[in-house]
């Protein structure tokens, strides 16, 4: 079996994570378990600070906070961005999210807020906690994952990481960030312990799939007409907002198609069935976009 580190609760995502809360943004303020409601009643007193207003006039979140967290860096209880942020200022379609001057800002906000809320103390308190759920996530999912094969695709098991989020609501995110001139493959998911395993190990290499698949969709997506129209037909503003865009849904189509490829050769799950359920959920062409990256790769 691989070996991985032990602790997979991340402070940096859940300091970003915690701004963003208080922000408002929806995807990041659920109160269902104990530890979210610890969050809130410890942490609501800072909802003016400036960290949480410079959040809200941003106006964004989902995997744009996650990118943001994982391109900090800690050094003597300061937060700084890593050398290369290419990954997190990418413009995706014409979306522009992090900029090197709002990043840069807000990070001088985001350690205020860490000093101001003595968010240290906490994290450092809640160890035993977190622990638990490293545990849990290793026994549950890493334990069962085929880092063969997924090395065999691109994502070398040295250079993966992997973050547990107790503070999450429901959703999970992939990306990497770029270091010594080699990818760190990251992925994020909730440590709810309601969470089915078969579904837990499905994120988890969804996500890691992602950093190896987006590149593949945007190159297909700028110079294939087919999949282009593929994807730009399946976009459902109303029942699948998050990829709002053409660009976004080739992202997902093609994580989704090397997902279902996973599954098939070692889980040994017949491609009908997953592709039944993928149609089921919001993507009509997930058949012809498993073939075109078959033949791709």
């Amino acid at each position: 079996m691989y070996k991985f580190e032990n602790h997979f609760v991340d402070e940096r995502f859940e300091l970003v994570a915690l701004i963003f809360r208080l922000a408002g943004n929806i995807e990041y303020n659920d109160v269902k378990t104990k530890y979210q409601r610890k969050l809130n009643l410890q942490f609501g007193n800072m909802k003016n600070h400036s960290a949480v207003m410079y959040a809200q006039n941003l106006r964004f979140g989902f995997d744009a906070v996650f990118h943001m967290a994982i391109h900090l860096e800690k050094v003597d209880n300061t937060f700084s961005l890593i050398e290369n942020i290419d990954a997190l200022i990418k413009v995706i379609g014409n979306i522009t999210r992090w900029t090197r001057e709002n990043t840069a800002e807000f990070v001088v906000h985001l350690n205020q807020f860490y000093v101001d809320s003595k968010f240290s103390k906490f994290f450092l308190k809640n160890t035993k906690f977190y622990r638990r759920r490293s545990n849990h996530f290793q026994k549950c999912a890493l334990k069962y994952i085929n880092f063969d094969w997924l090395a065999n695709h691109g994502l070398n098991h040295t250079h993966l990481k992997f973050i547990i989020s107790p503070s999450s609501k429901n959703h999970a995110y992939g990306g990497y960030t770029i270091e010594k001139d080699h990818k760190i493959c990251y992925a994020c998911v909730p440590c709810l312990f309601g969470m089915a395993n078969f579904f837990i190990i499905e994120t988890v290499v969804h996500e890691l799939m992602h950093s190896v698949a987006n590149p593949i969709a945007e190159n297909l997506y700028m110079k294939n007409d087919v999949f282009r129209k593929l994807c730009d037909d399946s976009v459902d503003k109303e029942n699948l907002a998050v990829y709002a865009m053409g660009l976004t849904m080739a992202y997902e189509y093609m994580t989704r198609a090397y997902s279902i490829w996973y599954f098939a050769e070692t889980g040994k799950r017949k491609l009908t069935g997953q592709f039944n359920a993928e149609i089921h959920r919001g993507f009509p062409y997930i058949e012809q976009v498993y073939k075109l990256l078959t033949k791709q790769v």
